[in-house]
């Protein structure tokens, strides 16, 4: 089939003004100025997609196995492109090629019973892999928001025949401890304390060059494991969901590092670079806040997580019925309860800049799921 994307926002193709306070003759006076520019030639965006899947019971339906490949094609697609500064305008949304997604899904179930004992066990799995097609000759661009006092923005390519959400920069290669080993480097202003880059093409110099691309914010499989156990009265219920092979790009990192302002320091500023200390592993003090974006601020967003388990218990016919109650359940369950990450976040499932497609796997002050505790009481009449 072929569908369209209503997602997008309404009025994307218009200008829009902004209310703005100026000074004139010593008063306060409110105009108006443009704050997007008018695109009237966007189209929808159109996505054909292909499906085909099997459903599968065995072992006298103890056993169910669902599957399903998918490949879907979207053409005009619309994405915000970084425009020159010249302009007055940051980004311009635009109709700039067109992105694949191909994927397969995997999904089962096994039920089995024992005596009075109950149970059903569920896992699926995911992998969905995305590519940009064509950008409509719009070339290869760079986005990616991420913090303007940090001057840390553009981590993102976007280019033919890599995903969308790939992260885009410098290749960490540790601290200069001394002054002979930034004379014996490709950075020969540098100072002892301060960051050393690889030198990816070897031309004994850092240019624009010597970026890469380090990492991909959409995982390599995502999924989810549940089970249920019921034995006579009791119940227990666990949820869980798993991600792997993402990658987190960590702007807290860069800013609790940095003793630059007014926040609380990271404990990791303790093993800074002094000339006391030539093997710390962050940087030493500046007042400097120019960021090189590079590897040094990714992080491998893989996690594990206990989403929900709940205990209950449903009271005999017999009582309830006393009670003029038909059916009575009491119960105890916690949400969010264990994250097994190497994440060093508060949370490796964040999205800071929301459903951005270009801003993807960014990290800034996101807020973490809550850990939440829950009794109750279920009634039937």
């Amino acid at each position: 089939g072929v569908t369209g994307n209503q997602e997008i926002g309404i009025y994307r193709s218009l200008a829009l003004m902004n209310d703005v306070n100026y000074i004139l003759g010593g008063v306060v006076n409110t105009g108006f100025a443009p704050n997007r520019l008018p695109n009237p030639d966007l189209r929808w965006e159109t996505t054909a997609q292909f499906d085909v899947g099997f459903d599968m019971e065995l072992f006298k339906n103890r056993l169910s196995v669902t599957g399903d490949y998918y490949r879907k094609t979207t053409t005009n697609l619309l994405l915000d492109v970084p425009l020159t500064w010249a302009s007055g305008f940051a980004t311009s949304l635009q109709n700039v090629g067109s992105v694949r997604n191909a994927g397969v899904e995997l999904a089962m179930e096994l039920r089995e019973s024992i005596g009075d004992l109950v149970w059903n066990l569920g896992f699926n799995i995911a992998a969905n892999r995305n590519e940009v097609l064509d950008l409509a000759g719009s070339g290869t661009f760079f986005a990616g928001e991420g913090s303007g006092h940090l001057k840390v923005s553009n981590n993102v390519i976007v280019t033919e025949g890599e995903p969308i959400g790939a992260f885009y920069g410098r290749v960490f290669d540790g601290i200069f401890r001394d002054t002979d080993e930034v004379a014996a480097s490709a950075q020969p202003t540098a100072t002892p304390g301060q960051v050393r880059f690889r030198d990816l093409d070897g031309d004994g110099a850092i240019t624009d060059k010597d970026r890469k691309v380090l990492g991909y914010a959409q995982p390599d499989f995502i999924g989810g494991i549940t089970g249920a156990l019921y034995f006579r009265n009791f119940d227990l219920i666990v949820r869980s969901n798993f991600v792997s092979g993402n990658t987190i790009f960590n702007i807290n990192k860069i800013e609790l590092e940095l003793p630059t302002g007014q926040q609380n320091n990271s404990t990791a500023v303790l093993d800074r670079w002094t000339p006391t200390n030539p093997d710390g592993t962050v940087p030493k003090a500046t007042l400097a806040r120019q960021i090189d974006f590079s590897d040094r601020y990714l992080e491998d967003g893989s996690f594990f997580r206990l989403q929900n388990v709940t205990l209950g218990y449903t009271l005999p016919g017999k009582l309830t019925r006393r009670m003029s109650v038909r059916k009575m359940r009491v119960y105890a369950g916690a949400q969010n309860l264990l994250t097994l990450t190497d994440y060093s976040g508060f949370d490796p499932e964040v999205s800071r800049f929301g459903q951005s497609n270009l801003s993807q796997g960014i990290d800034y002050g996101g807020y973490p799921t809550a850990r939440s505790y829950r009794v109750g009481i279920e009634l039937g009449f």
